[in-house]
């Protein structure tokens, strides 16, 4: 049962006058009551919601129980804080504590008192004020899974390609770099571009960053363009946050979070020579360890923009075991297919690894997944079966510590999983998946913009190849193809027309090419300013 610390002030504000138009935080109890406000946040069982006047008055008709715990609330700060116990009265003195939960506190802060936050040993999320998002249908492709998968040889060649000394490589190079703190220029100036380098690599059509609106250090973001279903605007995701603690100048966050990182990074290496009827992100989200500020805003733009994300696996510490090597895997139960994208992940581990999962029934709120939650997306959280590692945002938080990132072979049986999970998820195209000494067709390949409105699309072909190209909007609408056209080995280029199969010039925006093969397809984007 929640506690709630209100005072007397606050408990005078189920008394004011309706005539006022004043907003009002309040807790509901009753999340389907809960349902018919402006929700902005989900606790355990507790639902923060912001009313008006009118609304606070028919809230007190209800049988439902709430507390109103604040007074006009978008002027103010307000953070979920998941305290270590021992830091409990610590961070009761830091700001004003405005209701308390059993396993997290919600608090009230000034500007001022916000900087002290981001040096506790504790998960932060900052509450936004947008409303969450409930009832969303639940997407095509995780309607369409097979309940029952059998073992597919082509998915476990691919998930055999996940290499424990690629990760463990990963790793090294994250914690070499000074400080990956947001307040830190080195997050931006080291650790983004060499993830981005990374995810160009390994094959990724389109590589790109996201400022941030609070911090210097952006989102940074790779995109697998699916072949049968070619949008950027349908997807699944993989992910991690690249970010880490303490606020120091050295710090090394191995498990926390270099771990989930280097985890996604394999398996968008293991996914290089691989094609995908659906899309796929691989996003590493900024600014987490204050406050899930990089995957809100992700999530955020994604809901304003009418994006159908169908599940993200979310990475975050996933390298200490102790006594068990369970892999504790958590879903929201409200949301539609959310529990079934998590079993899939249970059943894909099972056939195509040695990880032994623990699915969660309760629903932490302490990392990434959770902004993709608030919008109402299937979202799985990934992390440690026992109490997490003792080092976590301290120095110590090294690679092979024991008691922290101890074990990188656990780490790589989940991304075999994960690996295997959007194999079966966004539909591998069986035969493209990576030969041990694959011969590469179409390489080089890249797109100028030339004065006669045309792109010239530029590659390399190492034996003749005939192939057709083919041009869509954002959406993955189609918007002109090419005849079939044969090439000779070697430099060739095609002069693909900025317009419409009615010849309408093409409006700004981002565009993509497919470049379809007798037995390979490749997608590259391009921007039409």
């Amino acid at each position: 049962m929640a506690k709630f610390i209100i005072t007397i002030s606050v408990c005078l504000l189920c008394f004011v006058s309706i005539a006022s138009g004043n907003e009002y935080l309040t807790v509901i109890e009753d999340s389907k009551e809960a349902k018919n406000y402006h929700v902005i946040e989900q606790v355990e069982n507790h639902s923060i919601a912001i009313v008006n006047e009118e609304e606070l008055a028919v809230l007190k008709t209800k049988k439902c129980p709430f507390s109103v715990v604040d007074k006009s609330p978008r002027e103010k700060i307000y953070y979920v804080i998941y305290p270590e116990e021992e830091l409990i009265d610590k961070i009761k003195a830091m700001g004003t504590v405005i209701a308390e939960f059993d396993e997290s506190l919600l608090l009230r802060v000034t500007k001022a008192e916000e900087d002290a936050l981001f040096d506790l040993r504790s998960s932060l999320n900052l509450i936004e004020f947008d409303a969450m998002i409930f009832d969303r249908p639940m997407p095509k492709p995780i309607k369409d899974l097979n309940s029952n998968i059998s073992n597919n040889p082509e998915i476990q060649k691919v998930a055999d390609l996940i290499r424990e000394d690629s990760i463990r490589s990963y790793v090294k190079q994250l914690q070499e770099i000074p400080s990956r703190h947001v307040s830190y220029k080195y997050n931006e100036d080291e650790a983004v571009p060499w993830i981005a380098k990374k995810l160009k690599e390994y094959g990724c059509d389109s590589v790109y960053t996201k400022d941030l609106s609070r911090y210097n250090a952006p989102n940074v973001i790779g995109i697998k363009i699916g072949t049968k279903y070619p949008t950027l605007k349908k997807y699944f995701l993989i992910g991690g946050h690249p970010d880490c603690m303490p606020r120091s100048n050295p710090n090394y966050g191995a498990d926390d979070n270099a771990s989930g990182v280097a985890s996604f990074l394999e398996v968008a290496r293991a996914f290089k020579n691989c094609s995908f009827e659906h899309t796929i992100y691989f996003v590493g989200y900024n600014a987490e360890e204050v406050g899930l500020v990089g995957s809100n805003q992700f999530a955020s733009h994604a809901s304003r923009n009418n994006h159908e994300i169908y599940g993200v696996i979310n990475l975050d510490m996933i390298g200490h075991t102790d006594k068990y090597e369970y892999h504790l895997v958590s879903y929201k139960r409200s949301i539609k297919g959310c529990r079934e994208f998590c079993y899939l992940f249970n059943e894909c581990a099972d056939k195509y690894t040695k990880l032994q999962v623990k699915i969660d029934t309760q629903e932490p709120g302490s990392s990434d997944h959770a902004s993709f939650w608030r919008k109402g997306y299937i979202a799985l959280k990934h992390r440690e079966y026992e109490k997490c590692n003792g080092v976590y945002h301290t120095k110590n938080d090294v690679l092979d510590n024991r008691r922290g990132l101890n074990n990188t072979a656990h780490v790589t049986e989940i991304a075999k999983a994960a690996a295997a999970t959007l194999c079966e998820s966004a539909k591998l195209i069986e035969n493209s998946a990576i030969k041990s000494n694959p011969k590469i067709i179409l390489q080089d390949i890249s797109i100028v913009k030339n004065s006669n409105n045309n792109v010239a699309i530029k590659f390399n072909v190492r034996k003749k190849q005939t192939l057709q190209f083919k041009l869509f909007t954002f959406k993955g609408k189609l918007l002109r193809e090419s005849i079939q056209l044969s090439y000779s080995e070697g430099a060739n280029q095609y002069l693909l027309p900025l317009k419409t199969k009615n010849s309408m010039p093409l409006a700004k925006g981002i565009y993509f090419v497919q470049v379809q093969g007798t037995d390979f397809t490749k997608q590259i984007t391009f921007t039409n300013y």
